[in-house]
């Protein structure tokens, strides 16, 4: 019996209408069994449609609750609702950077995917030697949340969080055409392409978090709703010469780093002249000048690695093009750490390759 219940349809509003008949239907059914048989029927020899809904199915009331929600314009805790691309799917996997975990993420997750476990474990199990604790612990540890602001804790926990997801989608048999990632999501994303193994990812992360972490209480960060040019020229035109674009997310988002006096500065002159500016809750200069410092020691102390060829295509948003994994050595991490984060443009790579599944 799957522990899942699908319905799908051409479009959104007939996926709206079947889900209302379900709805009715389950709430005038009597016979539990009936019920069940129903929700068996909706995923048995029938063709997927463009537009789906999926729900976990523990018992016939989760699946009426999560439709409800649906319905109510609710997003459900154990449900999701999509579209399917036209024709043949092109898969990119896209990894987060610093300031997408939070708090329990991948709790659920361990304890209820088997696969997921034991990837995590073997992760946790390397980071071990490098942070003295295990990531196993770490993760439903009390304090977390407040230990997620420590960079040393933050990205370790990220990156084997994502990587386990990873290895699971890739175990399911879904294959990217390319990878690419977001700061320090491009080293999950060179694990997973194959151009880095496990033991020397690992030791690029905790090697990156380490030496960043000498910037904490140096800087912040801020998002703005604009373009990359648009933001340098806004910095330029108001004198903000302390700031930087640390990345440029897409063409309305970027990141921008530097001072914390120059950024409360930032979110100040942008009221003021119609620039939409979020400070982020970042106690690091990411991709800033101030990381200079730690250049030495980062080279000095990230163990000898061996970058191969990589078995997935690999765009890099160090320069927004796609590269050889050979080339991911010492100097390129350097670069990851310190230059701006080109992702839209990355982006727009996997998109001109015919990408049209972004995961």
């Amino acid at each position: 019996q799957s522990r899942y219940f699908m319905a799908s349809a051409h479009t959104e509003l007939a996926l709206n209408a079947l889900l209302r008949d379900y709805r009715d239907r389950l709430a005038h059914e009597p016979d539990l069994r009936a019920a069940q048989s129903l929700l068996s029927a909706a995923n048995a020899g029938r063709t997927p449609l463009r537009h789906r809904f999926i729900a976990r199915r523990r018992d016939v009331r989760d699946v009426a609750s999560a439709i409800d929600h649906r319905l109510a314009g609710q997003e459900g805790a154990s449900s999701a609702i999509g579209e399917a691309p036209a024709g043949e799917p092109r898969v990119a996997f896209l990894f987060s950077g610093n300031g997408a975990q939070w708090a329990g993420m991948g709790i659920d997750a361990v304890r209820e995917n088997a696969a997921f476990r034991r990837h995590f474990n073997a992760v946790s199990a390397l980071f071990e030697e490098h942070l003295g604790e295990k990531l196993a612990c770490v993760l439903t540890a009390d304090d977390l949340a407040e230990r997620l602001a420590d960079t040393r804790v933050a990205q370790p926990l990220l990156f084997s969080i994502q990587v386990a997801l990873a290895q699971c989608l890739l175990a399911a048999g879904i294959r990217p055409a390319a990878v690419l990632g977001h700061s320090i999501g491009e080293v999950a994303a060179a694990h997973i392409a194959g151009a880095l193994s496990l033991v020397d990812a690992v030791a690029v992360v905790a090697v990156r978090s380490r030496c960043q972490h000498v910037t904490r209480g140096r800087g912040t960060m801020a998002a703005a709703l604009c373009g990359a040019q648009a933001a340098a020229d806004f910095l330029q035109r108001n004198g903000l010469d302390a700031l930087t674009v640390a990345a440029d997310n897409a063409s309305n988002s970027v990141t921008i780093s530097g001072p914390k006096e120059q950024i409360a500065a930032l979110r100040s002159l942008g009221r003021r002249q119609k620039l939409a500016v979020q400070l982020l809750d970042i106690d690091y200069p990411f991709h800033h000048p101030l990381v200079d410092e730690a250049k030495a020691e980062f080279l000095k102390t990230l163990p000898r690695i061996a970058p191969r060829a990589s078995e997935y295509d690999f765009i890099s948003t160090v320069t927004g093009e796609p590269i050889d994994g050979t080339a991911l050595d010492a100097a390129y991490w350097w670069r990851n750490v310190r230059e701006p984060v080109h992702f839209a443009q990355g982006v727009a790579k996997a998109l001109e390759q015919g990408c049209n599944l972004l995961m």
